[in-house]
């Protein structure tokens, strides 16, 4: 049996939407205006569809309540979303409402939870669930609140990990925000994570960078390190933390706040306290200044003192420096696609003036202006070889000293395999025409070689895998070896248990770390703590996904 009612949601001078109601038996009394349905009941309301055995509907109100089966659900689509759950109660005009048991998906999340409310993402705001005010036409993508919620990217019934939370809120385009979970492997609580857990959307043009796993480190310099990062967030900001302890120095902390004025418009500062291991000292290093973002095109305007920039200059050969930003200026743009070659390319610009204060702050302040072009590409397979390309050319210039500098970094290499083993060739070379005046851009040549090799240690089953991978990196214009990485991996099935240790054959920056990888969020693995590892032939992290899939 088929009824359809002129639903109350409508604009003036609007024809208003249909609600229609479709189920074996509807019986529908005229004098309370409400109607009863059982039976493969489906009701539709613009892009709103219900499937339930059984349903109310207040056709005044404009209210439904759905209910199931014992053992049964109720199943609504909404949004491009799908969720199932024992009852539901929805209110047509407002699009608010709440289901209970829900379980569903969200982007590559599995959630099930005692109840979720969900409503427009504009109104979501105005109550308070931490969405960020919508932009223009944005307003009916609706935004969820799930509450005593487990959430995990494991398809299966008993995942390999869960995240168990009083809350977790869903905001369309921007986030998924977990609130404070108890992080579950298998059935065995490991500890409470003290930080939200943010997932970001991919739309929203922000970086992932927390992972809910400690930061677990050996350093030559600082010992054995143990430590813990994450964020708060709120409707409009965020604020990240993190603290590293160490066994042969004092402790390393930072925070970053950032903070939304419009849209595409934040606000930041950070402060970072770091060990400087040429200098040998721990100092406080500020940053602050403003970022927007408008049609993927990037602008950051940023002061900054005492920054600690670490450089990999060569193979094996890690320099770092004290820097002084009063201001600099960052613009930009998109990716674009080069249909011809498949080729991605973008450009970007900087002005700035600067002081090198690396072993005293007597430096002079010289300012800087340039321009650069960036290319990413993959060639179609060749035979059992995927070769790839990625080329950075700046131009800078400093007015003040009539001097120039041309620097071009280049990625040329091949991803291949032979049976289990995967394999990767690297061929890294830089360029430098002309001087700066600064040491921390005062670039010099380079040419290495990595080799990396990865096969499968022990395979227990398709779910169950171990895994080791060697690189060595050898620089070809001194004729030595530079560095040696290995890392064991463990490999089950939705998560990736990491050790890498990095070997420096030239000096003292040895270190090793542990960190735990969440496959369907790759690009939200933090950092080794303070220590960074290079990864010669590594695409792009804001790649669009078309790239990174090689088309």
């Amino acid at each position: 049996m088929l009824l359809c009612w002129a639903g109350a949601a409508a604009g003036e001078g609007q024809e208003p939407e249909k609600v229609r109601l479709n189920a074996d038996r509807v019986e529908f009394d005229e004098a309370s205006g409400s109607a009863s349905a059982s039976g493969n009941v489906k009701l539709t309301h613009k892009d709103f569809r219900l499937f339930s055995p059984y349903l109310e509907y207040d056709t005044e109100g404009q209210k439904v309540r759905a209910t199931a089966d014992p053992g049964g659900e109720v199943t609504l689509l909404a949004g491009g979303k799908r969720l199932a759950g024992k009852r539901l109660d929805y209110d047509l005009v407002t699009r608010q409402g709440t289901l209970q048991g829900p379980s569903g998906q969200v982007d590559k999340l599995y959630l099930r939870g005692k109840t979720i409310e969900f409503a427009p993402a504009e109104r979501a705001r105005l109550e308070g669930w931490g969405a960020k005010r919508t932009s223009q036409g944005a307003e009916e993508d609706m935004a969820a609140r799930w509450s005593q919620v487990s959430v995990t990217t494991c398809d299966r019934a008993h995942p390999h990990y869960r995240l168990q939370a009083r809350e977790v809120v869903v905001i369309p385009g921007d986030r998924v925000v977990v609130k404070s979970p108890k992080v579950y492997l298998g059935e065995h609580l490991l500890f409470t994570y003290p930080f939200d857990y943010v997932i970001r959307d991919k739309k929203s043009g922000q970086k992932d960078g927390t992972t809910f796993f400690p930061l677990v480190q050996y350093d030559g310099d600082k010992g054995l390190g143990l430590g813990l990062r994450g964020p708060l967030s709120w409707e409009t900001g965020e604020l990240d933390l993190g603290l590293l302890g160490w066994t042969n120095q004092d402790p390393e902390g930072w925070a970053y706040l950032t903070q939304q004025v419009a849209s595409g418009i934040n606000l930041f500062g950070r402060v970072d306290r770091l060990y400087d291991k040429d200098a040998k000292e721990l100092l406080w290093r500020p940053q602050w200044g403003l970022e927007t973002t408008a049609s993927d095109w990037y602008t950051r305007l940023r002061w900054s003192e005492r920054e600690l920039v670490t450089q990999e200059r060569r193979t094996g050969v890690t320099q770092r420096f004290s820097v002084w930003r009063s201001p600099e200026l960052e613009i930009r743009s998109p990716w674009k696609r080069d249909p011809a070659s498949g080729a991605y390319w973008r450009a970007r610009a900087s002005y700035g003036d600067y002081q090198d204060a690396t072993g005293g702050s007597g430096s002079p302040w010289v300012t800087r202006r340039g321009a650069s072009l960036e290319l990413y590409g993959e060639a179609p397979r060749w035979g059992i070889l995927s070769p790839f390309a990625h080329v950075l050319h700046w131009y800078y210039d400093y007015p003040d000293t009539d001097t120039f500098q041309r620097v071009t970094d280049a990625e040329l290499g091949f991803r291949w395999k032979l049976g289990d083993v995967k394999l990767q060739t690297t061929y890294v070379r830089r360029w430098v025409d002309g001087a700066s005046p600064m040491g921390w851009d005062a670039w010099e040549s380079r040419e290495d070689l990595y080799q990396e090799v990865s096969f499968l240690v022990a395979k227990a089953s398709p779910d169950d895998l171990w895994s080791l991978t060697v690189r060595g990196g050898y620089d070809l214009l001194s004729s030595e070896l530079g560095e040696m990485v290995y890392k064991l991996s463990y490999d089950r099935h939705c998560l990736v248990w990491e050790l890498v240790a990095r070997d420096d054959m030239r000096g003292n920056d040895d270190w090793f770390g542990l960190r735990l990888i969440v496959k369907a969020y790759p690009h939200a693995v933090a950092a080794f703590g303070t220590s960074e590892l290079f990864e010669p032939g590594a695409r792009p992290e804001d790649l669009p996904d078309g790239a990174k899939e090689g088309k």
